[in-house]
């Protein structure tokens, strides 16, 4: 069966990925499709939370070739902050095109969350795992743990989760994958630092697994959640870097797969990734409300 996927505008890019503070952030745009695509009205630029929340909202020339960020959101009143933000631009009042996620790095010892040493500034993206159970969209998470999801999308760009097993398989608890032995050892050859969240493990919630009891050995393998009742113990413990925004019915098929050791949810023929792919994430929803 061919999925239909729908096409998301890339309008905004830009110029490179790392800023520092008191230079330009040169965003590119690309005036031609903005001219096909853009309802008639004022084109803005909206500052917003990871939930939406409107923070700022200023008008821009969309006929520009670019648009300095630190010009329209300028400051710690703007994207130097210390928050993740979302860039979103609008026409005629809707959202167009895929947001740019702007995310503050700070060495783990700073105190002064609103003095980030940089900023990381990138087109959204979401990752899609293909499965042999179907598609699984997953949206990123900066704002909880911005190293871990970035370095889960940099695997996913890379391509290291091709023909890779869901081996672990727990009902009601989760399914994890990415490991490519299958054994629950493996990874991509190095570890990461936990980054320990607020977020509540619920349904569809993505985290990254570790070896046993040492925190700080993240790499590759990462579990999906299947409901809150069982995975409630997780919270602050592992490192929530997103969230399943379509595919909860791949999700379910692999978690009903049969298991060979239920105990340890080893599966008989685990369920695979044949490939994972970024793709630009949609327009986001803004929330004006007071």
């Amino acid at each position: 069966m061919v999925q239909l996927v729908a096409v998301v505008l890339v309008l905004l890019q830009p110029q490179r990925v790392y800023f520092q503070p008191d230079q330009p952030i040169p965003v590119a745009i690309d005036t031609a499709l903005f001219a096909q695509s853009a309802a008639p009205g004022e084109t803005k630029l909206a500052l917003l939370s990871p939930t939406g929340k409107l923070r700022l909202m200023v008008p821009f020339d969309a006929s520009a070739e670019s648009v300095d960020l630190n010009k329209i959101f300028p400051g710690e009143d703007g994207i130097w902050d210390g928050r993740v933000h979302y860039v979103q631009a609008l026409s005629g009042g809707e959202p167009i095109g895929s947001p740019l996620v702007v995310v503050p790095l700070l060495q783990p010892h700073r105190a002064r969350v609103r003095d980030p040493d940089a900023l990381r500034i990138e087109v959204e993206h979401n990752a899609v795992l293909h499965t042999d159970q179907g598609d699984i969209t997953i949206r990123l998470l900066p704002q909880y743990a911005p190293n871990t999801a970035d370095h889960f999308a940099t695997l996913v760009e890379r391509g290291f989760y091709t023909h890779i097993p869901f081996h672990r398989i727990l009902p009601g608890f989760v399914i994890q994958g990415g490991d490519p032995t299958g054994t629950g050892q493996g990874g991509p050859g190095y570890q990461i630092d936990l980054e320990p969240s607020p977020a509540q493990h619920s349904k569809g919630i993505v985290s990254m697994a570790r070896q046993g009891h040492d925190v700080n050995t993240g790499g590759s393998q990462f579990f999906i959640c299947l409901s809150r009742d069982q995975c409630r113990g997780l919270d602050g413990q592992y490192a929530v870097f997103g969230e399943v925004v379509d595919g909860l019915d791949a999700v379910d098929k692999i978690a009903a797969v049969e298991l060979a050791d239920p105990t340890a949810g080893r599966p008989a023929e685990p369920p695979r990734i044949l490939s994972a792919e970024l793709i630009p994430a949609p327009p986001r929803a803004i929330d004006d409300s007071q």
